[in-house]
């Protein structure tokens, strides 16, 4: 089922002579397969691929993307009664050298970048400087410690003997004898299909990096039930996928980190820590219009919040965008709030 939508140039419009189309033609598409069809034949000129056709146009020259404020990741329960190791930094550092990003990004959310950083690509797009944190000298010193964290041939954080050896550390922190066997709960919603392919990844990896001393169990929830659950039933789960984009950290990159911090009360978070705490205090306190502080305290505060696992992050999220050859955009490279300049390109002949 499809809808179409008119709009017609108005020639008395103050700025009419920025805008080259006569008439824009709006489609409301809900089946994909008939969007692809009708791009493919044609009639439209600009597609938004979904995750099941991504692989499809991935290296098609008509594709751009860019990296969006959105990072997805595991937020970690340390208060599960049931979990002796819940609450153990070793335990939470084992879990995050333990997610396969390269295949969880890849497969499930269908393209996207992994990451094992919760900063994500577009933090300090609007400064000032328009330099992103992860482009700094600051964000890129941490981008290295975690490409020195990870296996051969992977880059981010990802790593399963490293992580059975902080297992190992949080069998001994909690003094659990060798042949006991962790259970990790993994809180998966009924609609979201990356959470229930994801839960099905750790059930087949977890027991083999952890030489069978990890067992996975999902519990399911209904839709849009996870934060009331988390609280509710904290015995239930050890980890749930979040996904989260604060649009602030488009000019102050730490700002990512309020969504883990004591003031947000909207999200059940447990864990902060004092120090973390007060780091965040520190980036706040920088005065406003010296970038440069702001990235040294923000790199502080990263690294804090990945040593003390704050979350785990996994995917960075990536929105791609099928231009038809025929559409002559203003913008070689994306630019927030503006985009690739669609609204002011032309039609080639």
């Amino acid at each position: 089922m499809k809808y179409r939508v008119f709009y017609r140039k108005n020639p008395n419009h103050w700025n009419a002579d920025l805008y080259n189309y006569d008439v824009v033609e709006v489609y409301i598409i809900k089946e994909q397969n008939a969007a692809v069809q009708m791009f493919e034949a044609g009639k439209l000129d600009d597609l938004t691929p979904d995750s099941n056709t991504i692989e499809t146009y991935i290296d098609d020259p008509r594709m751009v993307s860019y990296p969006s404020i959105m990072v997805y990741d595991y937020d970690i329960n340390v208060k599960n009664p049931e979990n002796p190791l819940s609450g153990n930094n070793n335990f939470e550092k084992a879990l995050y050298h333990a997610m396969n990003r390269e295949v969880i990004a890849r497969d499930i959310y269908g393209y996207m970048e992994p990451t094992g950083t919760y900063i994500n690509g577009m933090a300090g797009a609007l400064s000032e400087s328009g330099l992103c944190y992860r482009d700094s000298k600051y964000g890129q010193e941490v981008w290295d410690m975690i490409e020195s964290w990870s296996a051969e041939g992977e880059v981010c954080g990802y790593n399963p003997e490293l992580a059975y050896d902080y297992l190992m550390k949080a069998y001994a922190d909690c003094n659990l004898p060798e042949d006991y066997v962790a259970t990790v709960k993994v809180m998966v919603s009924e609609s979201s299909q990356t959470m229930q392919k994801s839960a099905e990844l750790f059930m087949e990896e977890f027991p083999k990096i952890f030489k069978g001393k990890v067992q996975v169990e999902t519990f399911m929830v209904a839709s849009g039930m996870s934060l009331d659950m988390m609280e509710m039933q904290p015995e239930s789960w050890d980890i749930v996928e979040m996904d989260w984009g604060r649009s602030l950290s488009r000019t102050l990159p730490y700002q990512v980190y309020y969504y883990h911090t004591k003031d947000y009360t909207a999200r059940p978070t447990f864990t902060y820590t004092d120090r973390f705490e007060a780091q965040f205090a520190a980036c706040e306190a920088v005065k406003s219009g010296d970038y440069e502080t702001i990235l040294q305290e923000t790199q502080k505060l990263e690294i804090i919040a990945l040593e003390d696992v704050v979350s785990i992050p996994i995917v960075q999220a990536v929105n791609y965008e099928l231009f038809a050859d025929r559409l002559e955009l203003p913008m070689k490279q994306y630019v927030p709030g503006f985009g690739w300049g669609e609204a002011f390109g032309d039609i080639v002949k």
